[in-house]
Formats: C-alpha cells, structure tokens, sequence
C-alpha cells in the first residue's frame, strides 16, 4: 500500500515536468534570439613577407561555399586601411607602406549577408629608409679621401646582398663621370681605389646602389651616398697628433690643409691617415729614435718601428701588388710629389722607392740640458730588505748606468718624484734606456711608456705633455726626447710613473738615465 503511494507520487511529478518544460532546441532557440549561429569557414596558414614599402600577405581559403568575398585590413596606430578581394584570391600585396613600423594585418572571410568570419591576423613590417637593415646596408666605400682633384676610394668588401654600385661626379671640364663597381673588387683585390677623372669636388660625389635583403625579393635602391667633405682620422693619428699638437677630438681642418711636413715615430696600422693632408709633400720616418747602442737599429722587435698594413692592395693605376700604406705613400707622391725620409731601419714594410730616401742613423740634437747630479729620485714602492736599486744613477750622467729594482710577484707601477730644489723652466724631458748585451733577454723590461707630472708645490699636478700616456723607444741604449706642452712648464717636482713588465713568470723595470731641458 505504502509502494502504491510512492509510485503515484512519481509518476507525478514527472507529467508536471513533461507538460511544462521546452526542447532543449526550442530552449537554445529562446536565447540566442534567431536561432543557432553558424560562422563562416576561417581562413588559415596566414603568413606576411616583408618588401620595400610593401607587405606580401598569403594565406589558405576555406571550402566553405557560404564564403562571398575575402577582406584584408591592416592598420598602424591610428590608421587603419581595408580591401575586399574575390572569394578564392588567396594572396594580397599592401603597397606604398611609407611608415616603418609594425603593421597588424587581419584576412576574413564574408558572406553575402556582411556576416564574418573568425579574424585571423598576423604582423609585418615592410623594408623602408627608416629600417635597421636598410640603414646598416654596406655603403661598399669605408673611407674616402679628396686630394687636389682627385678622388680617393677605400672598400670595406663587397657584399653578396649588393647587386650594383656606381660613383657619379662632374669632371673637372663639366662633363658627367661615373664608375661602376662590381665584385671584381673582390676578385681583382682591390682595396683602394683613384677614381681615374680628374674630379670638380665643389660638386657632389655620389654613390648609388641597388641590392637585396634577407626574406626580401624586391630589389632595392637605397638612398643615394653622398661622399661628404669631412676629414676622419684613425686612432693611432688622432692619438699621435695629440702628442705632437695638442689636438682633442676636433682636429682643425684649416691646419690639416695647410700642413706640408709630418714627423712620425711610433708604430701605426697603416699611413692611410696621411691622404687627410691634400698638400702634405714632406715625411719624415723614425728622427726622433736615438740609438747609444749601434745594434740596436738591426732589432726588429724593438729597434724598428712598424706598421700593421693587414693584407695586400693593388694600384688601379698601373696594378702593382702594394701594402696600404705603401699605396698612400705612392698617391701621395704622384698627385703631390711627396718625399719620405727614413731613418735607420724602420717601417721594413714599406719597399725600396724613388720617393724614399734613406737617412741612416739619427743624431741627437744638443739641447740645454739641466745638471742633475747634485738631485736624486724618490722612488715608491722603496728598496727592501737593504737592496739598493741604485736609484741615483738615473742622474749621474753616465748612460752606462742603471737603475733596477728587486723583481716582484704582481704588476707594480713605480712613482718616482725629483726636486730640483726651485722652480725652472722646462721645456722636455730625456729618457735613456739601459744598454742590454746582444741576445740578454732581459730587455724584456724595458718601459715602453711613461707618465711625466710636473708640480710647484707637490700638491697640484700637471700633465707636462699632451698625453698621459708616452711613448720610449723601448730598444737597447735608446733615447727618447720627450717633448713638455708649447711653450713648457714652470715646474720644481718632476714625477714619472714607470709600469712593470713580466719577465719569465715576475714583474721587474729598468732604466739608465732621465734628463731635464
């Protein structure tokens, strides 16, 4: 009986649950106004290639038949740009993309009622002027220098990316000039080049190119190079007209103009630097190397200056195998009837030339010297444990002489102060090396640089030179005449800073004699 009243409970409830409840449709219907949405097929495999100023944009169709037409919109910022393509173009070119930048790019499909399909989008950005890849494409033409009415070429490479390069300029009678190049520099090795007119260069003087880029089918003309009248010097001459000159980074170029004579000394990576000077007629090589030690000029590692040419060029004159420099030295001689002088051996890389008359040995001029055998350096670190380094012969007058302290375990940098007891005037400085015998390997401690500071008080400190950082020739007995800033110092205290160098495994000076004048 209790079963009975169960069971006619149940059935019940269920014919009140049937009689007002909908189909799960008529329910699905009821919120989602017309009816069941039905999207149109997405597009797929969406990709972009970047051009010059364009955008290459590809994708896949959908078979979907509801599919009436394709859109493309890609927009930048603020502004946004559409096109309506024909059901089944399945690629779109964006043109006259001006503005660098990333684009987003979106491709649906739409059907004839306006209804679109899901979005799908990429991004892009074209090639244009404004580009990183554009504005680092080689230029082909490193450097360059005008001479007179020359124009003087030097190439970083050719490039596989570029496809042509031609320098136009108006000749000297008016006419239009040009020079193709091609990787024929490579081949032939050209690294320098004369453009072979004789070039107006009040006019512009032009580089144009065409190449590609990575990802990039478009052949590209790149903005036009204008080869500028303004005067770029390596570090090593930059470095060594400070020390001669006094010049920071600007280097006047109404005295580069002017100058007709230079004295090198030092090593240097090539003379390139030189085709800066358009009247330059005079070089001397190697003066101001003095030698006590008449072996010292046949030292090739130390005894002779050198320069650092990395590989051979060729002159498109007469294709003669030449080093940089020696290429420099010859231009410079052809356009302005240079003269080089060299003394004793250095720069051995520089061949045997008309223009290149050789000096022999250097003479040291006679200079106002001051007595210093009465004064004697103060030295820091000081000699330990009752070694006497001999300090007072570095102003006894004998260059047979020397000073060397004990040898340390670690890099040191010596300080060494002397007072000569008033204020003088001096105008430069001699360092003399200690003379070693042939084969001593312990010229390996020579100083090859010095730092000289000069003081009235021994409080305030002054560069007595252009530099920091000075230059000794570093071979066997030689001297080095250390020129103070024009016109001098007044000084009482003179302090040099002398660095260690390593010798088998420690770190030791020396040096035999300092001269003031």
């Amino acid at each position: 009986m209790k079963r009975n009243k169960y069971t006619t409970v149940l059935l019940f409830i269920l014919m009140t649950i049937l009689g007002c409840s909908e189909s799960l449709e008529d329910t699905y219907k009821k919120y989602t106004g017309d009816g069941e949405i039905r999207y149109l097929g997405q597009c797929s495999n969406l990709s972009v290639k970047p051009g010059w100023k364009r955008l290459i944009v590809k994708w896949t169709n959908n078979v979907d038949p509801n599919v009436a037409y394709v859109k493309v919109v890609w927009s930048k910022d603020d502004q946004t740009n559409e096109c309506v393509l024909e059901k089944g173009v399945a690629e779109y070119d964006i043109t006259n993309l001006e503005e660098d930048g990333n684009y987003e790019i979106s491709v649906y499909g739409v059907d004839k009622d306006g209804n679109k399909s899901i979005v799908n989008t990429v991004y892009g950005r074209p090639y244009t002027e404004y580009h990183e890849e554009v504005m680092a494409f080689t230029r082909l033409i490193s450097r360059h220098f005008f001479v007179k009415n020359r124009v003087i070429l030097t190439f970083s490479g050719w490039d596989v990316n570029l496809k042509s390069a031609v320098l136009k300029y108006t000749k000297i009678n008016g006419d239009e000039g040009s020079v193709e190049f091609g990787d024929w520099l490579v081949m032939s090795g050209f690294t320098r080049f004369i453009v072979p007119d004789d070039v107006d260069t009040s006019k512009p003087v032009v580089l144009y190119r065409t190449g590609s880029l990575p990802g990039c089918d478009d052949i590209i003309e790149f903005e036009p190079y204008v080869l500028e009248h303004k005067i770029m010097f390596e570090a090593d001459m930059k470095q060594e007209l400070k020390r001669q000159y006094g010049f920071d980074e600007n280097i006047p170029e109404d005295w580069v103009n002017e100058v007709e004579e230079l004295e090198l000394d030092w090593n240097f990576g090539s003379l390139e630097d030189l085709l800066n000077f358009p009247n330059l007629k005079k070089l001397i090589l190697g003066k101001n190397r003095y030698l006590l030690d008449e072996n010292a000029a046949n030292d090739a590692e130390h005894g002779q200056s050198k320069l650092y040419d990395e590989i051979a060029s060729y002159d498109n004159m007469n294709w003669t195998a030449l080093t940089f420099s020696q290429f420099v030295l010859q231009t410079l001689n052809e356009l302005n009837g240079l003269v080089v002088e060299r003394y004793n051996k250095h720069y051995q890389t520089l061949k045997k030339a008309s223009y290149i008359i050789e000096k022999g040995e250097t003479v040291e001029p006679d200079l106002p010297y001051i007595d210093l055998k009465n004064y004697v350096f103060s030295v820091y670190p000081e000699d330990k444990d009752g070694y006497n380094s001999n300090v007072n012969y570095l102003t006894d007058g004998d260059v047979n002489t020397f000073w060397q302290p004990l040898q340390l375990n670690s890099y040191t940098t010596y300080e060494m102060i002397l007072d000569v007891a008033e204020v003088r005037h001096l105008t430069g400085l001699k360092f003399v090396q200690r003379i070693y015998p042939g084969g001593d390997n312990q010229i390996m401690i020579a100083p090859s640089s010095i730092r000289i500071n000069v003081s009235k008080d021994q409080i305030n400190w002054e560069n007595a030179t252009y530099v920091e950082e000075n230059n000794v020739g570093n071979s066997s007995g030689e001297i080095t005449l250390i020129p103070f800033v024009s016109g001098g110092k007044d000084a009482r205290y003179v302090r040099l800073q002398v660095n260690t160098a390593t010798y088998y495994g420690f770190y030791n000076t020396s040096f035999a004699e300092i001269g003031l004048y």
